[in-house]
């Protein structure tokens, strides 16, 4: 799962469609053909699904895909790989926040993605959490 530093466009989310979709038409593993998926979330998220039953990820496959996503994200002027921006829920709408000045905007129940524990699709029903259970706890002041 990757979080864009800006909010994703539509003309953003076709080209990345687009983009994902040609790549993972080709995409192997040890020249064993690699079923995957994409999925754009809440015009900020970018969740890439991977079907290991058929083929898992090698190291070379891995950095292809994040060439492809490196590549889209510079053609489209978006960064998927900036962690020092925060998304939160905010009178029900997603907010970026730099990580810098989030403890002037967050407070402890302040819902926040976080994502760096996905290993399942199911995992993505705990990805919204209070700020106060989350790692940004211990790197910022949260009242």
């Amino acid at each position: 799962m990757f979080q864009a530093d800006k909010k994703l466009t539509d003309a953003d989310k076709n080209y990345l469609s687009q983009a994902l979709d040609r790549f993972f038409s080709t995409w192997t593993s040890h020249e064993k053909p690699m079923k995957a998926g994409h999925s754009l979330l809440m015009n900020y998220f970018l969740v890439i699904a991977l079907d290991q039953t058929q083929a898992g990820a090698s190291g070379c496959g891995i950095d292809k895909l994040m060439h492809v996503i490196r590549s889209a994200g510079e053609a489209l002027q978006i960064n998927f790989f900036d962690r020092n921006k925060v998304l939160a829920l905010v009178d029900g709408s997603p907010q970026l926040f730099a990580l810098a000045e989030a403890d002037k905007w967050l407070r402890n129940e302040t819902p926040v993605f976080v994502f760096h524990h996905l290993q399942m699709l199911g995992d993505l029903n705990s990805i919204c959490i209070p700020a106060k259970d989350s790692w940004l706890a211990n790197r910022i002041t949260l009242v």
